[in-house]
């Protein structure tokens, strides 16, 4: 299943995303989950899509949260992990009324993932495409990922891999042919409140 290009989202699609994720923040600040009341008649905001909506407050962030299971029409998916990443986000306290007007956000769109052979590290650093690709790792019971909007901070392969390793819990020079590692890409919309 390919990424949901921004192109195959007309303007008034983003729009409507935009202005739902204005309206679940409203809610988030009074620690309740936004139901949009209208019916979305876009295609393309019904089908079941895997996002994350990253928060920033004055450029830094804030919260981001999200889902790499597509199973979830992408309007209620994006309403969820606004809230999740307002008042979720283990990383932060909720986020408060005196912080919306300084809220710029960030909605993913997520491609199917696709499990690629774990040949070495060596060869994922050659594999990876910067700031095209994200990255999620499995071993034992934990999992990280990263976005590929991730990469405007790590800009080398072995950067971004040694920190997500790091996120997962792992030493930055671990590597085990356990690993399961996969790929995916993502459509970026960003907004501000």
């Amino acid at each position: 299943m390919p990424v949901l290009s921004c192109s195959e989202l007309s303007q008034d699609d983003k729009d409507q995303l935009c202005e739902l994720v204005r309206q679940s923040l409203l809610y988030s600040v009074k620690k309740q989950q936004y139901i949009p009341s209208r019916v979305l008649v876009s295609e393309a905001l019904i089908q079941k899509k895997a996002s994350f909506v990253t928060l920033y407050t004055q450029g830094n962030l804030r919260g981001c949260i999200g889902t790499y299971i597509a199973d979830t029409p992408l309007y209620k998916d994006v309403c969820d992990h606004t809230y999740s990443s307002a008042c979720e986000d283990p990383r932060f306290l909720p986020l408060t009324e005196s912080e919306l007007n300084t809220v710029s956000f960030h909605i993913s769109i997520l491609s199917e993932l696709i499990e690629i052979e774990n040949l070495s590290e060596n060869q994922l650093l050659v594999k990876l495409k910067p700031k095209i690709d994200g990255l999620m790792l499995k071993h034992g019971g934990r999992r990280a990922i990263f976005l590929p909007s991730v990469w405007e901070q790590l800009s080398t392969a072995e950067e971004f891999v040694t920190a997500l390793k790091q996120k997962g819990g792992w030493a930055k020079s671990f590597w085990t042919n356990d690993f399961k590692i996969y790929l995916f890409q993502a459509a970026s919309i960003e907004g501000d409140f």
